[in-house]
């Protein structure tokens, strides 16, 4: 009877240590810091997943969202009020803000930023 027990929980560790494989969503751990990525990148991150971006602000595209473009692609950002603190920003002026993916249907929605500054 130990055998048995002994051996049904070295297969359970054996399935829980198994890594994510390649092409998957990360999921973001609770109190995880941002990293940086690509808005190629954020198409593989879990609704919540904190980031950081660096690129341009290229428009308004209505009373607080923006469109965002780097390298990689452009991203609709999703910036409050009171996030801007009175920063002025011109269309090409490169930015770099911490923000949160926010996911809808399993779809990339927007990045809710939550601190943004020149660069």
């Amino acid at each position: 009877m130990k055998k048995l027990l002994v051996f049904a929980v070295l297969c359970a560790c054996a399935a829980l240590s198994a890594g994510a494989d390649e092409g998957e969503e990360i999921r973001p751990m609770r109190g995880s810091e941002p990293k940086f990525v690509t808005v190629a990148d954020v198409n593989n991150l879990w609704d919540g997943t904190p980031v950081i971006m660096r690129g341009t602000i290229v428009k308004a595209l209505s009373y607080e969202r923006y469109l965002f473009r780097d390298a990689t692609g452009e991203i609709v950002l999703d910036i409050n009020w009171e996030i801007w603190r009175g920063i002025l920003i011109n269309n090409n002026e490169q930015v770099e803000f911490t923000g949160v993916v926010q996911k809808v249907h399993g779809f990339v929605n927007d990045v809710a930023v939550k601190r943004i500054k020149r660069i």
